[in-house]
């Protein structure tokens, strides 16, 4: 995009430099519509004062125009640093213009240095009502705030965004929702991998190679103890077949929970007929709990949970189709925002009112972390 960018801020090419007469004026840049639309001019860091005056007058839906100078526009800026932006896609009147374009994607949020020959930016924001509430959501290396309790006076949407070069050549900018690598394979090499060594890693040469994964446990729906949703808790565990994430399922299943629902990930078909002949691949079922159960229950119940308990989203999908990312998984094009994840053994159904592997939150933290290490 910053190739095209140079090239375009070039003006003129050579070869309408040799057939340009010389003295003969250059020719006019098309004026944008955007000029004439109300404009505010971003002069010092914070926020935009003029917004919730501009609301009261115009109402929802006005057009603003506002130019940046191009020595705000990188990432050591300190209201990108700071990350004063409260909101996702629409933002509230105090979320700084500057960090709301990178959190958007229109501008690269990783730039130390503006981009050379750049004289400004200029960002069409749409003034919206104040909302009841703006989630936070991490993309395009901007970690954005929330905020519920209210009292703002507006709220405002990027609309678009170009670069402007200092000979007046005007380059949109694309919308890019996220920049982050769509399809993550599910294999993290151990040099990526956070460490930390041990305390014995000064006594000998053993104990200095001596590294444990870092891990976070959290607490599910029904407070129990789980892991922190991340790729190294489903990356698979080395090269061989019987290492890969894929394997686990034939004795494991795993849960996934999002900030209010709870779902389940098994094999529907492992693959093998009746007589142990390979008949098709492999197959799995993806299903949303209809309740959230504690660990207990669900031994109860037996793994995987019967359709009883469970809303079948789809029953035979497989797993090149499960995409995962940095922040959840995407199934057949919709995408579900993973917070915490758990695998459990496969059992039958208890005919017992307790199951001894369940009996307790002690031993369910400790198989919990016994299985994730």
């Amino acid at each position: 995009m910053y190739d095209l960018l140079s090239c375009c801020m070039q003006g003129e090419s050579r070869a309408a430099k040799r057939t340009r007469v010389k003295g003969a004026p250059r020719r006019a840049v098309r004026k944008s519509q955007d000029d004439k639309l109300p404009t505010l001019y971003y002069k010092d860091a914070g926020a935009l004062k003029e917004l919730g005056k501009m609301y009261q007058q115009t109402g929802t839906g006005t057009l603003v125009q506002i130019r940046i100078p191009t020595q705000n526009l990188q990432a050591t800026f300190s209201e990108v640093k700071g990350r004063h932006v409260w909101g996702t896609d629409v933002y509230t009147d105090d979320s700084d213009i500057v960090c709301a374009v990178m959190h958007c994607g229109y501008y690269n949020a990783s730039l130390k240095k503006p981009v050379a020959m750049v004289s400004e930016m200029r960002v069409v924001i749409q003034l919206l009502p104040p909302q009841i509430e703006y989630p936070v959501f991490v993309r395009n290396g901007i970690r954005s705030r929330a905020w519920w309790a209210g009292g703002t006076s507006c709220s405002y949407k990027v609309e678009r965004c170009c670069l402007v070069s200092k000979n007046g050549v005007t380059l949109e900018l694309p919308p890019r929702s996220d920049r982050t690598q769509e399809l993550i394979p599910t294999f993290t090499p151990a040099s990526m991998e956070r460490v930390m060594n041990t305390r014995g890693r000064e006594a000998s040469s053993e104990r200095r190679q001596r590294q444990v994964k870092e891990m976070t446990v959290v607490y599910n729906i029904t407070n129990e103890p789980w892991l922190k949703y991340n790729m190294a808790a489903i990356a698979d565990r080395g090269l061989k077949p019987s290492q890969w994430t894929s394997a686990r399922f034939q004795t494991q299943v795993l849960l996934m929970e999002t900030a209010r629902e709870r779902f389940e990930l098994s094999i529907a078909s492992d693959g093998e007929a009746e007589n142990g002949d390979a008949h098709d691949e492999v197959v799995y079922r993806f299903a949303r709990c209809k309740q959230p159960l504690t660990m207990r229950l669900m031994w109860n119940h037996g793994l995987p949970l019967p359709e009883s308990q469970l809303e079948v989203v789809d029953p035979a999908i497989r797993w090149e189709q499960l995409r995962w990312g940095e922040e959840g998984v995407d199934v057949k094009d919709k995408h579900y925002r993973l917070v915490r994840l758990h695998f459990m053994d496969k059992s039958p159904p208890q005919t017992d009112s307790l199951s001894p592997n369940a009996e307790g939150m002690g031993d369910t933290a400790f198989a919990l972390l016994n299985g994730a290490l």
